[in-house]
């Protein structure tokens, strides 16, 4: 898949203005080059004395816009760009979480406190960017679903949203990590198996997601993919059993490897020894009764 420019949601949302009544501001995400539709982020703010209340929404536009997401109104004490950088995050965040498996169990969407810095930029794009990966998915129209499911998956595979997803998973903490990357990969199999269903070939947004971190002489990587989207080679039959077929299709791969690792210094080279110290891995079953279609 062709690499493509990534909106800098960060920056748009550093440079609002400072003073602003009644108004709302949008940004492109992207664009259907065949319907000369795009898919916009858009910030409405109500402001009153000394507070702010602000909502965000992402919209079909051709004409007129069609909002397929929305925020609740929050009340913030100043519009300044970082405070308004930290309410969004954490609405993405809730947004992505909300279409998962946990979406019907409340009490286990408590957000974690992921900081806004002035680095953070690729981490916040590549959050909205999954949040709108998935609106289009769920809610967007079939005219325009796949055009920009296309075009969003291009940009999420650029190797340096591929590094800020690493980042961002690191400062959910574990809990939070499986629950997001569960939300997104059932996001990508009610894709795939819409496509399935419809007859037609359409390609998976992405496959596998790994990222890898390393400590003292121990190195350990967390692998994560939808069954629907990896490649079986030899395969001996294929079962009849509809009911196999759908708990096998409606599956993550979540697995770990660690390794060990010891380096020696020689006087004219460097040898590395690395041993596979442990190897975890499950298939976690998305419920039915908690698909969104």
């Amino acid at each position: 898949m062709a690499s493509a420019a990534v909106p800098d949601i960060w920056l748009w949302i550093r440079s609002l203005p400072k003073q602003w009544r009644g108004a709302t501001c949008s940004l492109q995400i992207c664009n259907s080059s065949s319907t000369n539709q795009s898919l916009n982020l858009i910030i409405t703010c109500h402001s009153e004395a000394q507070s702010f209340d602000l909502s965000w929404s992402i919209c079909a536009e051709f004409h007129d816009p069609i909002s397929l997401w929305s925020s609740h109104y929050t009340r913030l004490q100043s519009a300044i760009g970082s405070d308004i950088a930290a309410n969004l995050l954490q609405d993405i965040i809730s947004g992505v979480l909300r279409y998962g498996p946990y979406s019907s169990k409340k009490s286990l969407l408590r957000l974690p406190n992921v900081q806004v810095s002035e680095d953070s930029g690729k981490i916040f794009n590549l959050a909205a960017l999954t949040l709108a990966l998935m609106v289009c998915i769920y809610e967007a129209p079939s005219t325009l679903r796949r055009e920009l499911i296309g075009k969003i998956g291009a940009q999420l595979m650029r190797s340096d949203m591929r590094g800020a997803a690493k980042k961002l998973l690191l400062a959910m903490g574990t809990n939070m990590e499986e629950q997001w990357m569960r939300s997104l990969n059932l996001a990508v199999t009610n894709w795939a198996m819409e496509a399935h269903r419809s007859g037609g070939t359409t390609a998976s947004p992405f496959g596998v997601f790994s990222y890898a971190i390393s400590a003292s002489r121990l190195w350990k990587v967390e692998l994560y993919c939808p069954v629907v989207a990896m490649i079986m080679e030899h395969p001996s039959h294929h079962t009849k059993d509809e009911k196999l077929q759908f708990s096998l299709s409606y599956q993550q791969l979540e697995a770990v490897i660690q390794f060990v690792y010891r380096v020696a210094f020689r006087e004219n080279w460097i040898d590395v020894a690395v041993n596979v110290d442990n190897i975890r891995s499950i298939s976690s079953l998305f419920h039915p009764a908690e698909f969104h279609q």
